[in-house]
C-alpha cells in the first residue's frame, strides 16, 4: 500500500489515501473524479482504498507521502 496525496491545484485542499492501485489506474480515476463516488473505479477494479484524511486532519504534519497527483491536471 502506498500513501497518495491528491491536491487541487494551488488551493490548499487535498486528500490523502492509502491504496495498492497503480499510477495509471489512479490517473484514470482522477479523470472521472466528479462522476459518482470519488474512488469507485479503484474499488470496483479490486484495489483497496483507505482515506487517511484531508487538509483539516494534520495539525502535527503530514504522513510520509509516496506519490502526489494534482486533480486539476486530469479534469476537463
Amino acid at each position: 500500500m502506498r500513501t497518495i496525496k491528491i491536491y487541487s491545484g494551488m488551493t490548499e485542499e487535498y486528500e490523502i489515501i492509502r491504496t495498492d492501485a497503480p499510477n495509471q489506474v489512479i490517473e484514470e480515476q482522477l479523470k472521472r473524479y466528479y462522476d459518482g463516488e470519488p474512488y469507485e473505479l479503484l474499488t470496483n477494479s479490486g484495489y483497496a482504498v483507505e482515506i487517511v484524511g484531508s487538509q483539516y486532519d494534520f495539525d502535527d504534519g503530514l504522513p510520509d507521502i509516496d506519490k502526489e497527483f494534482d486533480l486539476y491536471g486530469y479534469i476537463d
